[in-house]
């Protein structure tokens, strides 16, 4: 089962046991949340909300408090000396999605599926050959410039 919920203006995707990356909670590291801006869920029947589903939550558990990338913002004028860079670094928070409800009924383990072409990247590299080697081609014979001076010395004499 899997649900698409909405936290900081974004959606996400989520199944138990998927740590997500979210925008600032000012929960302490540990502490459980409740999600309850759920969108969606899926997996057998599906429960679409309009605009969220009702009596659907999501539980998760902050596991860590910290900042994004940095992004750098650079303003410049032509011809008039102005130059400004700015730098900003995201507060963000970690969530360890721990279940699903809906309804009173909980999901909290993963789902096994059944692995697919794209989950086995490296059966598919073991199957593939390695083309040999090529060998290096020979250098080519002097310049036109060499053999003008050639010619050249040799008219001289």
């Amino acid at each position: 089962m899997y649900a698409v919920i909405e936290v900081g203006g974004k959606q996400y995707r989520v199944v138990p046991g998927q740590t997500l990356r979210v925008e600032y909670f000012p929960q302490e590291v540990g502490e459980k949340v409740e999600l309850e801006r759920v969108l969606l869920i899926g997996g057998g029947d599906v429960s679409l909300g309009q605009p969220v589903v009702a009596g659907a939550k999501v539980r998760a558990k902050v596991t860590a408090q910290g900042k994004g990338e940095k992004v750098l913002s650079f303003q410049y004028r032509p011809k008039k000396r102005y130059k400004k860079l700015h730098g900003h670094r995201q507060p963000l928070t970690q969530l360890l999605i721990e279940s699903i409800i809906l309804k009173g009924r909980t999901v909290s383990k993963i789902e096994e599926r059944p692995a697919t072409k794209a989950a086995r990247p490296a059966e598919r590299k073991a199957a593939v050959k390695k083309a040999p080697a090529r060998k290096a081609k020979p250098k080519k014979a002097a310049s036109k410039t060499t053999k003008k001076a050639a010619t050249r010395k040799a008219s001289e004499q």
